[in-house]
């Protein structure tokens, strides 16, 4: 059972119809909560997406080579290295399947008539509305507990030097970043100093999420959508809190 649901067992039966209120008013409390977790986690996978993808290739590959964080990166390239718009949504399906589970149960639970019998509205919560809610929370939680390690195996690549002997520096950060940007005066756009290889990687993975497709459609560059982030991209350090 988790923080939104409430035992509806333990009622002697004249404070069952108040306890049901209650149970419906929770729920709709909790399962709000977890949507804005939601919109969180998505800001949260961004801000990793950039630091990653703003990384010195070299320092991924010393990554890849090393006995300890190897692993790691492997980890950050299943959730970065997207090539098609499909491979964020097949990544964010569990979420995308809870959060449509969410708006079912707060819909739902807003429009149940007040003058529902008891009975019935005991049966709606146990057997329909709860179910789905615990469903969500489970999916969610485990989301939370994949971005954190994601997180830290993140922080990893920007915080260390990899040795292929297995030992470890703290970097420095004296590599001269890949990403740095002038402005075009003639055209009045960015412009890479040089085409590095990690751009095009990163121009994939900015192309692939949803926002920057919605703007493509309606006729945007990818490419300038992409240089621009490179400015003006706001890293947001969230803390997920525990959801359990």
């Amino acid at each position: 059972m988790c923080q939104g649901c409430i035992n509806l067992n333990v009622a002697e039966p004249s404070e069952l119809p108040e306890l049901y209120q209650q149970a419906v008013a929770k729920l709709i409390e909790h399962s709000k909560k977890l949507l804005k977790h939601c919109t969180e986690m998505e800001d949260y996978y961004r801000s990793m997406g950039y630091c990653y993808h703003t990384s010195q290739l070299t320092r991924r590959e010393a990554m890849a080579d090393c006995p300890t964080h190897g692993p790691q990166l492997l980890n950050l390239e299943e959730a970065f290295d997207l090539d098609d718009p499909e491979d964020y949504h097949i990544l964010f399906k569990p979420m995308e399947t809870s959060i449509t589970l969410l708006k079912e149960v707060i819909s739902d639970a807003e429009h149940i008539p007040s003058n529902t019998p008891t009975p019935q509205l005991a049966e709606l919560l146990t057997n329909s509305l709860q179910p789905k809610l615990h469903t969500a929370h489970i999916t969610i939680n485990n989301m939370r507990t994949y971005f954190n390690c994601i997180n830290f195996y993140t922080t990893t690549l920007r915080s260390l030097t990899c040795q292929s002997s297995g030992t470890h520096s703290l970097n420095t950060n004296n590599e001269t970043p890949w990403h740095h940007r002038n402005l075009n005066m003639r055209t009045g756009q960015w412009e890479l100093e040089s085409m590095a290889e990690e751009w095009t990687d990163y121009l994939n993975w900015v192309t692939c999420l949803p926002e920057t497709q919605v703007w493509v459609r309606k006729g945007e560059d990818a490419k300038e959508i992409a240089l621009r982030w490179l400015g003006r991209f706001v890293v947001v350090d969230l803390v997920l809190a525990d959801i359990s």
